[in-house]
């Protein structure tokens, strides 16, 4: 049964290429009859002058991309950066999203005490003022995101110099990505 099944294949493949070639038969001849110009994109004008390259030497590129990528660079959930792309991952896109969105929170804060007449210098004096007392167990602050909740209270204007996490997380009501499942996370809502 099997031999007369490889039999038929060759002769069903043959017959399906003989059909193709009776109903189109200009797709297996030649060209056709619109032919190119062997010169369409050759068409150059010579104007007799030329112009150096500027070819850059390995270490001056060096110089310029010198230093951490920027996952790699501090940010406001790893002091230390990322070992690899986060955005290799589905995780880690997500983790990169989060990363985003602070740093556009910041901004945005940012922006307004600067609308408020408040120099740069100004707005990390004032909230250098803002300490946190951070629950046993839970993960440290790195020094980004110590600076966003600084900037954040500061926007605030907030009374207390002392400002204790855990109050403040059970405080806040559920941000969107709490899914109320034991163990899942709360980010605090900044926005």
């Amino acid at each position: 049964f099997r031999s007369q099944r490889t039999q038929r294949r060759p002769a069903l493949r043959l017959l399906l290429v003989g059909a193709a070639a009776a109903i189109c038969p200009l797709a297996f001849v030649g060209q056709g009859s619109i032919a190119r110009s062997p010169l369409v994109a050759r068409r150059i004008s010579i104007t007799g002058t030329s112009k150096e390259c500027n070819e850059e030497t390995p270490e001056e590129w060096l110089e310029i991309n010198d230093g951490p990528l920027w996952w790699q660079k501090p940010t406001y959930m790893n002091d230390y950066g990322y070992n690899d792309n986060p955005c290799h991952t589905k995780a880690g896109t997500l983790k990169a999203y989060q990363e985003a969105r602070f740093g556009m929170t910041e901004s945005w804060l940012l922006e307004r005490l600067k609308a408020r007449g408040m120099t740069m210098e100004e707005i990390r004096q004032k909230a250098s003022v803002y300490e946190f007392v951070q629950a046993e167990g839970r993960p440290k602050l790195t020094k980004k995101m110590q600076f966003l909740l600084q900037v954040k209270y500061l926007f605030e204007e907030r009374d207390a110099e002392l400002i204790d996490l855990k109050e403040e997380i059970e405080k806040s009501p559920p941000s969107k990505s709490y899914s109320g499942e034991p163990g899942a996370d709360v980010f605090l809502d900044l926005d």
